[in-house]
């Protein structure tokens, strides 16, 4: 198998499986996976022969915050809601979830702090990435629902007009992740 050096994960809290898609340095060739666990995704990258592993999903907290309990004292000591990166996304209109105590995404926060330390133990580079703003500066402000058959058509067909050389599987049907 040739090397995919460059893996995207779209993480969950744990519910659904994880959605992984590795591409090679060439973007000639890609390779898609799902898996349950942390100890599973670990064997994904290294069958892949991943180097770099950009995650969905915020992997710090803002700062001052030692946690994202309510029932703790610490307090963010930042300007603003959230994390920087967060209100610069605002400030272009781009619309996430905002990484405070009161987040919908806590689980996966702290799983994704976890496994940002065990990929970066383990040799990897880890990014922190968000496929919707991506996807908002590359192809506009309307964007059709990812959950819906032409939202899941409008994407394919935006990867393959951004990677026009890649070698796309024959018969691939990916869900809006």
């Amino acid at each position: 198998m040739v090397p995919l050096p460059f893996v995207g994960v779209d993480l969950t809290a744990g519910v659904r499986p994880v959605d992984v898609a590795a591409l090679d340095p060439s973007g000639r060739s890609v390779a898609f996976r799902q898996v349950r666990s942390d100890d599973e995704l670990c064997g994904v990258l290294q069958e892949l022969g991943a180097e770099v592993v950009a995650v969905d999903s915020p992997m710090d907290l803002p700062s001052g915050l030692c946690c994202l309990e309510e029932d703790c004292s610490c307090v963010p000591s930042g300007p603003g809601t959230g994390r920087s990166a967060e209100r610069a996304l605002a400030a272009l209109g781009i619309p996430c979830f905002w990484t405070t105590k009161r987040t919908i995404i806590k689980k996966m926060v702290y799983r994704a702090i976890a496994l940002k330390e065990r990929l970066e133990a383990s040799g990897y580079t880890v990014l922190e990435v968000y496929p919707y703003a991506v996807k908002r500066i590359l192809f506009g402000r309307h964007l059709p629902r990812k959950s819906r058959p032409e939202g899941i058509a409008f994407l394919i067909d935006g990867a393959k007009s951004e990677l026009p050389s890649c070698a796309w599987p024959a018969l691939w049907a990916p869900s809006h992740d």
